[in-house]
């Protein structure tokens, strides 16, 4: 796993996308499990976000853009290429930075939740 912190933020995400079932997993779902975090509730409410009508206008779009799997689906729940895109964003900053750790660079003291935050700007994503 990419870190301790990340772990539930993702977790959610997929729980979120898989228990509807939605065929994909988006960076809409991943921005709804960041909402689960308080380090993610303190930043966006330092923003002017209001946590619980953004919670609810991503649930609104996700409802209203992701297919649903049908009930008797061969596949599951896959990820978009934001998804990915952001995933991969976050293992390549972790990656660097555990090589820094061992190389014994000191690393920045940001949170998981601020490095997410810094990967939403794809134009593409409502979120």
């Amino acid at each position: 796993m990419l870190s301790r912190a990340l772990e539930p933020i993702l977790n959610d995400a997929f729980r979120n996308a898989t228990s509807e079932p939605h065929e994909f997993i988006t960076v809409e779902h991943l921005l709804l499990g960041l909402l689960t975090q308080e380090a993610s509730d303190e930043i966006l409410k330092a923003t002017g976000a209001d946590i619980d009508e953004l919670r609810c206008a991503l649930v609104t779009h996700i409802d209203a853009t992701v297919p649903k799997l049908p009930d008797v689906a061969e596949r599951e729940t896959g990820p978009t290429l934001g998804f990915q895109r952001v995933y991969n964003g976050l293992y390549s900053m972790f990656k660097d930075r555990a090589a820094k750790r061992l190389a014994g660079v000191v690393c920045s003291s940001q949170s998981s939740a601020t490095k997410i935050v810094k990967l939403f700007p794809f134009s593409m994503s409502k979120a």
